[in-house]
C-alpha cells in the first residue's frame, strides 16, 4: 500500500480465493470466503455480485469500472466485515511511505483504512499496489479579540460573551468527523449560539457535534467547515493566572483518532 499516513492503521480481508487465472483473456475464477457468503446472499453485496450454485461470485450491478459504484460496494463490504467481526487477514500501521503484506494467498481482497472511506478492492496476481487517497483532516481554533479578529488569546470580564469559530479542512476519505469541545469552568457554553457553515450552507446540531457521514462525504476536499458560538465568561473566571481555557478535538475515521486545537481566554 502505497503513501500510507503515518500512525494510520491498515486492515485486510480476502473476501474470494483464487481458483484459476487465464493469462489470455485476462480473467478470474474465484470461490467467495466463508465468512464473506451472507453478505452476498442476504445482505448488501447481493446488490453487486452474485453468486452461483458453486458459489463462484460475478459482477451483475450496472457498471464494475464505475468508481462510485465499486466505492459503495466496498464500504458496504467494510460494515460487514465489521459487523459481524470477521478476521483480517493481516493488520499494519502506516508509516508515511508505503508498506507490505507479505505471503497472501492468492485472492480477492477489501483494504480498509483507519482515515475512514474510500475502501481499495484488487486482486493478488501475484502482487498488488493500492495508493492510499486517503488524508488527515485540520481543525483550528481561534477566539475573537477586542480589535474584531481573531487569535489564540483574548481577554475578556466576568460576564462578557466570548466569541470562537472551529475551521475543520475536510479531507479525501471525510467519514464519520465528531467535534467534541471542552470548556473550563469559567466558561458557560451558550447551546442557541452554535451555528455550522460549508460552503454558505448552514447546519446545526448538538454538543458534542456529530458530523453525519452523509454530510461530510459529499463535501469536496479542502472545503472548510466553519463552527460558530459563544460562551459567557462566568464567576469561576480564573483572574490573573493561566487563564480561562477551551479546547476543541475533532474525532474522525473509523478508529476515531482525535486532532485538537486549543484557545484561552484572559481576565485580570
Amino acid at each position: 500500500i502505497s503513501k500510507t499516513v503515518k500512525d494510520e492503521t491498515y486492515t485486510i480481508y480476502r473476501m474470494f480465493k483464487l481458483d484459476s487465472y487465464n493469462a489470455e483473456s485476462n480473467t478470474y475464477s474465484y470461490t467467495v470466503e466463508s465468512d464473506w457468503e451472507g453478505f452476498f446472499k442476504t445482505g448488501a453485496g447481493g446488490n453487486y455480485i452474485t453468486l452461483d450454485g458453486q458459489n463462484h461470485p460475478t459482477w451483475t450491478a450496472a457498471d464494475e469500472n464505475d468508481s462510485t459504484t465499486v466505492a459503495a460496494f466496498a464500504k458496504a463490504a467494510l460494515a460487514w466485515a465489521k459487523q459481524k467481526g470477521i478476521q483480517s487477514a493481516g493488520t499494519q500501521e502506516g508509516n508515511g511511505s508505503s508498506i507490505t503484506f507479505s505471503n497472501l494467498d492468492l485472492g480477492y481482497y477489501l483494504v480498509d483504512s483507519s482515515l475512514g472511506a474510500l475502501c481499495g478492492l484488487n486482486t493478488t496476481n501475484p502482487d498488488a499496489t493500492i495508493k492510499e487517497k486517503n488524508e488527515k483532516p485540520e481543525i483550528k481554533k481561534e477566539v475573537q479579540t477586542s480589535a474584531g479578529d481573531w487569535g489564540s488569546e483574548n481577554n475578556a470580564k466576568i460576564g462578557d460573551t466570548v466569541e470562537y469559530k472551529v475551521e475543520i479542512k475536510v479531507a479525501d476519505g471525510a467519514q464519520k468527523y465528531t467535534v467534541t469541545d471542552t470548556m473550563s469552568k469559567g466558561l458557560t457554553f451558550n447551546n442557541s449560539s452554535l451555528k455550522v457553515t460549508a460552503n454558505d450552507a448552514v447546519t446545526t446540531d448538538g454538543f458534542t457535534l456529530v458530523l453525519p457521514e452523509t454530510y461530510v462525504s459529499n463535501l469536496t476536499k479542502g472545503t472548510t467547515i466553519i463552527v460558530t458560538y459563544n460562551a459567557t465568561l462566568n464567576k469561576d473566571a480564573v483572574i490573573d493566572g493561566d487563564g480561562n481555557a477551551n479546547e476543541v478535538k475533532l474525532s474522525y475515521g473509523n478508529h476515531q483518532n482525535t486532532v485538537p486545537s486549543k484557545v484561552t481566554t484572559e481576565s485580570y
